[in-house]
């Protein structure tokens, strides 16, 4: 920290911490308690300033150089996996519209947990969310919309989560057409190199005083 007193005592400060900016007086003049005021007002910060033109602030130490860099790996691995992620769910997506089922199906872990928009209460296992997909293909004619919106990806070392809304259009086997907003979580792990989705979660809001889920809302 920072100290000053009359010339018949010791005045000090760091170096690591402290800088001097526009020094117009010598020592002596210091030394006769011309120079400074201590002003803490702003949040805590130091800062002196006397009549001779002299001011001490505060300085951040250094970084080392070890930290700096491995910062920047950091940012880096954590953009290329966002990256990365970006473009298996827009795979996932093609393969989705396309009802590719064996490729759909391949972006997720085989132990992967799903709490879906229709029953039953969840899906545990790749096998159990197959069928559900089955299901869904057979029950629509031509190609499956597929449009996702504010996607927002969360990564770390060997986990990662996204959300988004999306849109879903079909025309059922009986000419219906139907389109829905819903609201999608994703979990991702990293397993042998690849970001697989180990749960997914979809959702509508439901009114509370009906119970029923409201399909028809829009962002």
């Amino acid at each position: 920290m920072y100290s000053a007193q009359t010339s018949s005592k010791v005045k000090h400060f760091s170096p690591r911490l402290f800088e001097v900016y526009g020094a117009s007086c010598d020592s002596d003049a210091a030394e006769d308690g011309m120079w400074r005021r201590y002003n803490a007002r702003k949040e805590g910060i130091p800062r002196a300033r006397g009549t001779c033109g002299l001011s001490i602030h505060p300085v951040s130490p250094a970084i080392p150089v070890g930290i700096q860099e491995g910062a920047m790996a950091t940012t880096e691995q954590s953009a290329r996996d966002e990256a990365e992620i970006r473009q298996r769910i827009e795979q996932w997506v093609d393969a989705l519209q396309a009802k590719d089922l064996d490729v759909l199906m391949s972006y997720y872990a085989s132990d992967i947990l799903t709490f879906d928009i229709v029953p039953p209460l969840h899906y545990q296992g790749i096998e159990a969310y197959k069928k559900n997909f089955e299901a869904w293909f057979a029950a629509v004619q031509g190609p499956i919309g597929y449009e996702i919106r504010d996607l927002r990806i969360t990564t770390g070392d060997e986990v990662a989560f996204c959300h988004s809304l999306n849109r879903v259009r079909s025309t059922t086997t009986t000419g219906e057409h139907t389109e829905t907003w819903v609201r999608v979580t994703v979990g991702f792990r990293k397993i042998e190199g690849l970001w697989m989705i180990t749960h997914e979660h979809v959702s509508v809001p439901c009114d509370m005083e009906t119970s029923q889920a409201l399909l028809h809302l829009q962002p």
